[in-house]
């Protein structure tokens, strides 16, 4: 799933607002978070190989 900015911006003001409010942060804000992160995997391990990769051809 993709996110817009203002989809995280609003979840990053949520989060904010439930630990300022109880120190605590539910669980649908933490699942949201997991998924935002989770969403970079493919393209941050597409990156290592190249990077990896390339790292190789240099003495």
């Amino acid at each position: 799933m993709e996110y817009t900015k203002n989809q995280i911006k609003k979840l990053g003001s949520k989060i904010r607002k439930e630990y300022q409010l109880n120190d605590n942060i539910s669980d649908e804000s933490l699942e949201l978070l997991h998924e935002y992160r989770v969403s970079f995997k493919e393209p941050m391990t597409k990156i290592f190989k190249i990077v990896t990769s390339e790292s190789r051809n240099i003495d």
